[in-house]
């Protein structure tokens, strides 16, 4: 083998050992360990959200509930003590009288029905699973549905009857607060919703299955390249300096594309 030829091989052979086109590459025993740690984390963290179903947490919606019932009471509320204070008052018209006496009747209906709910919600803060936390979601949308039903009742109630406007703004607002309620209840049931699946079996073994052929093409490619590496060299020997060079060229275009394209 002449001094050029001598040289080419050696120094294709030290390029492709020390890896200048992979710095992080491992040898193949060391690939299989790193293959090993991937497949160990993702049994690991199949086991983990499997034990997640199981495990009790004090869920951020539950005392949320209880806060957004709570200020809805008083916001209705509010408006039944204006009503009662203008049907006192000596100076209200009749209609006004009337019509403050309506109000003020429905909203205490209302504000009852909105009081034993929050007893209820109040019963729910406490530590469960996510199953209970999504049956207390979607109970607390039933109930919101309903309510929003009612409020727009009452809304036509007081348009078709009352001979005043006094308080047709006042009662829109419940509509819309009712609404709102609604939308927030049916956006929380389905983040729940959401958590369940995330930590169902089919979802489960879905990730595992991808994180376990993860690691078998991890441990592939890089199997593939020290067998490209190996044929770079066998070919150098064989074909001398030029031929080198064109293999090595072959396998750093190569790792290029693994690495960029």
């Amino acid at each position: 083998m002449g001094i050029v030829r001598l040289f080419a091989v050696s120094l294709v052979a030290l390029i492709l050992t020390t890896g200048t086109a992979y710095p992080s590459r491992l040898s193949i025993p060391e690939a299989e360990k790193q293959a090993q740690v991937m497949r160990d984390t993702a049994y690991a963290k199949a086991a983990e959200l499997r034990e997640l179903r199981k495990t009790l947490h004090s869920w951020w919606g539950a005392q949320e509930t209880v806060n957004r019932l709570q200020a809805l009471y008083y916001k209705i509320a509010t408006i039944k003590y204006l009503a009662q204070l203008t049907f006192e008052n000596e100076n209200s018209s009749a209609n006004a009288v009337y019509d403050s006496k309506h109000v003020e009747k429905q909203l205490l209906e209302s504000m009852k029905h909105v009081a034993a709910r929050i007893s209820v919600a109040l019963a729910s803060v406490k530590p469960t699973i996510s199953h209970t936390e999504l049956l207390r979601a979607d109970a607390h949308w039933s109930w919101a549905k309903n309510y929003l039903i009612r409020a727009v009742r009452l809304q036509a109630l007081v348009t078709a009857n009352h001979k005043t406007n006094l308080y047709h703004q006042k009662i829109s607002e419940t509509v819309e607060d009712a609404r709102i309620e609604e939308g927030w209840a049916h956006d929380e049931y389905v983040a729940m919703l959401g958590v369940l699946r995330y930590t169902d079996d089919i979802s489960i073994d879905t990730g595992l299955y991808y994180s376990l052929q993860a690691a078998d093409d991890y441990l592939a490619q890089v199997v593939r390249d020290e067998e490209e590496r190996i044929e770079a060299l066998k070919s150098a020997e064989r074909n001398g300096a030029d031929e080198v060079f064109n293999s090595y060229l072959v396998v750093l275009m190569k790792s290029f594309c693994r690495k960029d394209c």
